[in-house]
């Protein structure tokens, strides 16, 4: 009777730590394996290599290049993660929800029939078409910020100085920055920085009610690209 109330009871807990790796409440108290989502920006000629950090099993992400020369923004369906103890920054859980360049809508399964026949209508209803596919959304993406205190539409640029941050982005992408030298993806970088980080999702800002008022951090939100360099929004996902 013991043994088998033991193997119960490892097995309720083999369950529990399961269940507790897919748990948002686990993903600041469980550091080892909390991650936060970086995108790394290596200089174009390849003098500084972007960093490759260990990618968790199933994790979908992906990684922001940025040309310094030009600042013009490249998207790639790539993988690139860090740790919360490398980063040395509490800040956090930060998760893609969905992969923006592989979301599919999941097909609905049909109802189960019933034993019951149902009886024909008196003027048979012709079948309406199916409605149109939804357009696809390469440049959507989805992230899920219940943890983090500030809100997604933050998003923080900084060197490769873990200690020097440089503010200069505004809501929904780091489009928003100054638009003087390229539409929309001027960050004032010097020509003498061959790479910095790009965070999604920080702590807390004190510049956000000013650019876009508060966000309810237990919703998801999204990135949304309009279409141009200077088109982004964040807005919650639906």
């Amino acid at each position: 009777m013991i043994k088998n109330f033991s193997l119960v009871f490892i097995l309720l807990v083999m369950f529990s730590m399961a269940k507790a790796n897919d748990n948002w409440d686990s993903c600041i108290t469980d550091r080892i394996n909390a991650t936060v989502i970086i995108g790394y920006m290596s200089n174009p000629e390849g003098s500084n290599p972007a960093y490759k950090f260990p990618v968790p099993s199933g994790q979908k992400q992906f990684e922001m290049e940025v040309d310094l020369a030009t600042h013009s923004s490249v998207f790639q369906n790539h993988v690139i993660t860090i740790r919360l103890s490398d980063l040395g920054e509490d800040i956090g859980c930060v998760k893609f929800r969905r992969n923006a360049f592989t979301t599919q809508t999941p097909p609905t399964q049909p109802p189960t029939p019933t034993l019951t026949p149902t009886p024909p209508p008196p003027h048979p209803t012709p079948t309406p078409p199916p409605p149109p596919p939804p357009p696809r959304q390469d440049h959507t993406f989805w992230i899920q910020n219940k943890l983090v205190r500030g809100t997604i539409s933050q998003v923080a640029a900084r060197y490769d100085d873990k200690g020097d941050w440089n503010w200069w982005t505004r809501p929904g992408a780091f489009a928003y920055g100054s638009k003087t030298a390229h539409k929309g993806y001027s960050l004032g970088i010097p020509a003498s920085v061959s790479s910095y980080w790009m965070v999604f999702g920080v702590v807390e800002s004190t510049e956000q009610d000013k650019w876009r008022g508060p966000f309810d951090n237990t919703q998801d939100y999204c990135y949304h690209y309009h279409g141009s360099e200077d088109d982004w929004d964040v807005y919650p996902c639906p």
